[in-house]
């Protein structure tokens, strides 16, 4: 599958063929500098995904066709 031949389509059964993974765990950071005389907190959480199952995918490219 080539990106430089034109626009893409995938299509198929996506619950059969990407897993999301969700880690259960989170950070917090505690920034008592940045606006006074408030403390700010950031939080932050991993989450990821990837393709299982290519099978359960198809693919089709669109090509552009000149009307001559």
């Amino acid at each position: 599958m080539k990106a430089d031949k034109g626009p893409q389509i995938i299509f198929g059964n996506i619950k059969e063929a990407y897993h999301v993974v969700d880690r259960a765990q989170m950070s917090m950071l505690r920034d008592p500098f940045s606006a006074k005389p408030y403390v700010e907190f950031y939080a932050t959480k991993r989450v990821g995904g990837d393709i299982v199952n290519t099978d359960a995918l198809k693919y089709m490219i669109l090509e552009k066709v000149d009307a001559a």
